[in-house]
């Protein structure tokens, strides 16, 4: 930009009216021509707005916002789809690598509408051979193999191409932890966290404010140490929470601020790895990987809430939007062999079968991972030797029990599912 003493007499301002004095009546967006080719009446960037004869005007929103006491009754929100500035795709982990191997190491991929085709590989790390991990961090993802932590680099991928194909692996090292295993991250409160795994009493949780670790090395501080084996990391109100297995019971509440300040909440409860927190009502939700559904209020003990029937393995939660704008607590989990299903929770009543997965994946016997992404929900699921190793299904829009969209990462080295993540 220049100031008003330096323009010269071809760069000074336009004040012309639409419609008057030689100028047209606004014309739409170039992005093909150079700067001094745009013509007066031409945008580079027109964004949410609407043209009315010779005025510009803001293009009002398509959804009403739920009356509140916040929000006027006429008030409208824009499509949750209408524009991404940045890439905003469902990142998942999983077994091997579709495509070359269903056992060797563990692969990232990635599904987005808009792209194609629209599940990519990302990366493989054909020598892990432990865990993998994955989350966010400044809408960056970043990947825990083994025991190091990695950021994927997001290269310009042109439509019809595949990520993998084009670099390989791109992701870049960013720590190493000896003696440990990542098994969750986390972005909260400005840091990413990194669930670091050494056994029951030897693990910790390390911080990195994306400059430096803080991991109890190199005269750093972990957040967190001598925790026993934890599972995963989630969010709930202004907390950061850690969860644990059978053996452990409790969970671990992590306030705001960079100095660390972590509550430990005795419970006879269980988490599993992966989607297994859920903040729904104010209230937050684990899946034990058991039977049971618990649920943590804020005040007294956690604890077991509701058991859908049948359940062997609950795996996963998510929350999730109706047409009407109404929220709810789905549950993905398998009731023996092949039998996968995912229900539902209004917050008062408990449906157990909202969605007969096996009507879709016949071998289906487990649900490891939900994501809610751009208005539609993702399920991935585990088949049964034979079956086809794991699957991703997308729901139709809001309609969470209608008949989904089925990706299969391949039909022959297609290893099993494990985490979703928005990001």
């Amino acid at each position: 930009m220049k100031y008003p003493q330096q323009r010269g007499a071809l760069t000074g301002r336009q004040e012309f009216l639409y419609g008057q004095q030689e100028l047209p009546s606004p014309g739409g967006m170039n992005t093909d021509s150079d700067p001094a080719s745009i013509r007066p009446w031409e945008f580079v960037s027109a964004i949410n707005v609407d043209f009315e004869g010779n005025t510009v005007k803001e293009r009002p929103g398509v959804t009403k916002v739920n009356p509140s006491a916040l929000h006027a009754a006429s008030a409208r929100h824009h499509p949750t789809q209408f524009e991404f500035g940045t890439p905003f795709r469902l990142w998942l982990k999983g077994d091997g690598c579709p495509g070359e191997s269903a056992g060797d190491g563990f692969y990232v991929g990635q599904l987005d509408f808009e792209q194609e085709p629209m599940f990519q590989r990302a990366s493989w790390f054909d020598d892990a051979t432990t865990s993998i991990a994955i989350g966010g961090y400044g809408g960056v993802p970043y990947v825990g193999v083994d025991s190091i932590l990695y950021r994927q680099q997001l290269i310009p991928v042109p439509y019809g191409s595949e990520a993998l194909s084009l670099a390989g692996q791109p992701a870049v090292e960013v720590a190493r932890f000896p003696g440990f295993n990542i098994v969750g991250l986390r972005e909260f409160d400005g840091f990413l966290f990194v669930l670091l795994d050494a056994g029951a009493g030897a693990s910790k949780i390390a911080r990195y404010d994306g400059r430096t670790m803080n991991d109890g090395t190199g005269g750093t501080t972990a957040d967190l140490t001598g925790i026993d084996t934890p599972t995963t990391l989630g969010l709930w109100q202004d907390f950061l929470v850690c969860g644990f297995g059978f053996a452990t019971g409790h969970i671990r509440l992590r306030a705001r601020g960079a100095s660390p300040v972590w509550t430990t909440v005795a419970g006879v409860i269980s988490t599993t790895v992966g989607n297994s927190l859920a903040s729904y009502q104010n209230k937050l939700y684990g899946a034990s990987g058991g039977a049971d559904i618990w649920v943590y209020d804020g005040t007294g003990a956690p604890a077991n809430v509701h058991t859908p029937a049948g359940a062997t393995d609950v795996g996963s939660l998510a929350v999730t939007e109706d047409a009407a704008g109404l929220r709810y607590l789905v549950y993905g989990y398998g009731a023996g062999i092949p039998v996968a299903r995912l229900g539902r929770f209004d917050g008062t009543v408990w449906t157990d079968v909202h969605k007969n997965i096996n009507t879709q994946i016949t071998q289906a016997f487990a649900v490891p991972a939900l994501g809610w992404f751009k208005s539609h929900l993702a399920i991935g699921v585990v088949t049964t030797v034979g079956g086809g190793g794991g699957f991703i299904l997308v729901s139709p829009g809001r309609d969470t029990a209608g008949t989904y969209a089925v990706f299969q990462p391949d039909g022959v080295t297609n290893g099993d599912l494990h985490q979703f993540e928005v990001i």
